[in-house]
C-alpha cells in the first residue's frame, strides 16, 4: 500500500484506479476524483475542501476522522466502505442519491447539505447531528434517529411506527414530517 503523509493535494484531477492508497493527515482542495477507483484505500485525518467524489467506488475504503466541505459525492456507497473507526463530517456537501444502509453512523455531523434520497434504511444515527439538511424523500426504515437533533432540517418524512425515533428533536414545524404516512391534515 503506497502511503502520503501531511501532503498537500490542489486542482488534481485524478482518474482511473487509485486502489489501495493510505492518506493520513492530507488536505485535498478542488480536486475531482469523479468516477475513481478507490477500493481499499484508508484515508485518516485528511480534509476534502470542494473535491468531487460522484460516482466513486469507495468499496471497502476507510474514512476516520475526515472533513468534507463543499464536496460533491452523488450517488456514493457509504454502505461499502470499511466502517472500522468511521468517522467523518460533512459541511456544505452534496450527498444526493449516496447510500448510508446498514451502518454504525453515530456522532456524525451533517450541517447544510444536500441530502435527496440518501438511503439511511436499518443505520443507527443516534446521536447524529443533521443541521439545515434538505431530506427530501430520503429512506428511514428500521433507522435508529433516537437523540437525533433534526430541528433545522427540512423536507423529511419519518413513519414513527417504523424507526426508533426516542429523544429525537425536531420543532414544532417539523410535526408534519412525522405525520405525513398517515394523511393527516395540520392547520
Amino acid at each position: 500500500m503506497e502511503s502520503q503523509y501531511e501532503e498537500e493535494f490542489r486542482d488534481v484531477e485524478y482518474g482511473g484506479n487509485y486502489e489501495a492508497q493510505e492518506f493520513e493527515a492530507c488536505s485535498f482542495f478542488n480536486c475531482n476524483f469523479e468516477s475513481v477507483k478507490l477500493k481499499d484505500s484508508r484515508f485518516i485525518g485528511c480534509k476534502f475542501i470542494e473535491c468531487n467524489f460522484s460516482g466513486c467506488d469507495i468499496h471497502t475504503s476507510a474514512f476516520r476522522k475526515v472533513e468534507f466541505e463543499k464536496c460533491k459525492m452523488i450517488g456514493l456507497r457509504f454502505d461499502t466502505c470499511n466502517t472500522f473507526g468511521l468517522a467523518m463530517n460533512f459541511d456544505g456537501c452534496n450527498l444526493d442519491y449516496t447510500v448510508m444502509a446498514d451502518m454504525d453512523l453515530r456522532k456524525l455531523k451533517f450541517k447544510n447539505c444536500s441530502m435527496v434520497e440518501v438511503d439511511f434504511s436499518k443505520s443507527t444515527l443516534n446521536r447524529t447531528k443533521i443541521y439545515s439538511c434538505n431530506l427530501t424523500g430520503a429512506t428511514f426504515e428500521s433507522t435508529d434517529l433516537s437523540y437525533v437533533d433534526l430541528r433545522e432540517s427540512y423536507n423529511f418524512s419519518i413513519d414513527p411506527t417504523r424507526n426508533n425515533i426516542k429523544k429525537m428533536k425536531i420543532s414544532r414545524s417539523q410535526i408534519e414530517g412525522l405525520l405525513r404516512e398517515y394523511d393527516i391534515n395540520l392547520s
